[in-house]
């Protein structure tokens, strides 16, 4: 009997508390403001009432659209959605600037990438042109030899020509001839 006695306090308790915390959702935060910082009860706050909200005082001038150096509940309210209108402001471009941020750095990238790739077509280039001009210096090369490999045939044809005795010296007499 104790124990039902007690779950009961506790249940009907936690149903206290929710009704409690949906009374404070439905009222809206300008009117708790009002509620709690109005001291003279005139449903309106002077810049005295706001010394002990640091940020409405600071913005008691923004806030006080019709100038009646007053704020009241309407006023609060409208300078609470226009906040929230230059958060949801804020995000937006937050998100915008992040997109710009990763195009910025996907193009960076790819950017980075052409340089790369026309850094390895240069570089192969270079070494085709590099064989290129050593397959060509082998060629001179072997082309020159040619050329003093003829030349020495032909002395040698020139010399057989004029040594008539075939003792591979020439006298004075054949270089005569």
């Amino acid at each position: 009997m104790k124990k039902s006695v007690f779950l009961f306090a506790i249940g009907l308790s936690c149903f206290n508390l929710t009704l409690q915390a949906q009374e404070q959702k439905t009222t809206s935060k300008p009117t708790i403001l009002l509620e709690e910082l109005d001291e003279n009860g005139d449903q309106k706050l002077s810049k005295e009432e706001l010394k002990a909200n640091a940020r409405l005082s600071r913005h008691f001038e923004e806030i006080d659209t019709n100038e009646d150096h007053y704020l009241s509940e309407d006023e609060l309210r409208a300078a609470r959605q226009k906040r929230k209108e230059l958060h949801t402001n804020r995000k937006k471009l937050t998100q915008i600037r992040d997109e710009k941020r990763k195009q910025l750095q996907a193009e960076r990238e790819e950017v980075t990438e052409t340089r790369k790739q026309q850094r390895e077509q240069v570089r192969q280039q270079r070494k085709e042109l590099a064989a290129t001009r050593i397959e060509k210096r082998k060629q001179m090369r072997a082309e020159q030899r040619k050329r003093i490999k003829a030349r020495a045939q032909k002395r040698q044809a020139k010399l057989l020509e004029i040594d008539t005795n075939n003792d591979h010296l020439i006298s004075k007499e054949e270089a005569e001839k």
